[in-house]
C-alpha cells in the first residue's frame, strides 16, 4: 500500500507558504501598524509589519516548507521497515 502525506503535513504545507507569501508582500510595502482591543485594559495589543518582519517571515515560512517536505519523505521511508 503506497503511503501517502499525513493530512497533518497537507494542511501545514500551504499554511508555511502562506506564511512566506505574507513575508513576501511585506517587504515592498510601507510599514503598517493594527492595534487590537486585546491584551490588558487600556493598552491594546499592537501588530506591526514592515520590511523587516517580512523577511523574517519570508524566511521562516521557507524554512518550515522545507522541514515538512523533508519529513514527509523521512517518515515514508520509515514506515516500510
Amino acid at each position: 500500500m503506497a503511503a501517502s502525506a499525513t493530512p497533518c503535513a497537507r494542511s501545514i504545507r500551504p499554511g508555511a507558504l502562506l506564511l512566506a507569501w505574507c513575508g513576501w508582500l511585506c517587504l515592498g510595502a510601507p510599514p503598517q501598524t493594527l492595534g487590537l482591543p486585546l491584551g490588558l485594559p487600556d493598552l491594546p495589543f499592537h501588530l506591526r509589519a514592515d520590511a523587516l518582519s517580512g523577511f523574517f517571515l519570508l524566511l521562516l515560512g521557507l524554512a518550515a516548507a522545507g522541514v515538512l517536505a523533508y519529513s514527509t519523505g523521512y517518515f515514508r521511508g520509515g514506515a516500510d521497515s
